[in-house]
């Protein structure tokens, strides 16, 4: 009976012993945490791509980019008085030659050489 309790406080003791020896070993190797020496930046959350989904279906691809230059305009257009008259088919009728700076307001101009009786019949070619 000697021998059995010998042998249980033997077990008993040595399993306290390793308990203890263990923990402070453990204690011993643990790594202390680092305080971070850069701020720290926190993410969004990300959200979750089904992976049944192509990635190159998530994002359509940039439409070409076109650069195209305008066609001028070539009808001949005048400004008298803040009206805007065509005279493209009239340029070539006109007594005085063809005199008309296109896209210009030619008011003083016309003034000083017509009356307001031919600004009368200037009208058919308002636009």
């Amino acid at each position: 009976m000697l021998k059995k309790i010998t042998i249980i406080t033997l077990f008993i003791s040595l399993v306290i012993a390793c308990s203890i020896g263990l923990s402070s070993w453990y204690a011993s190797t643990k790594i202390a945490p680092i305080a971070p020496t850069v701020p720290v930046i926190s993410v969004a959350p990300t959200v979750a791509i089904p992976t049944s989904t192509p990635i190159t279906s998530i994002a359509p691809a940039p439409p070409q980019l076109t650069i195209t230059t305008p066609t001028p305009d070539p009808r001949c257009i005048i400004t008298v008085d803040s009206v805007r008259y065509d005279v493209t088919s009239y340029r070539k009728q006109h007594k005085g030659g063809d005199i008309f700076t296109c896209g210009t307001d030619m008011s003083v101009i016309f003034h000083n050489q017509h009356d307001n009786e031919i600004l009368r019949k200037m009208a058919r070619y308002k636009i």
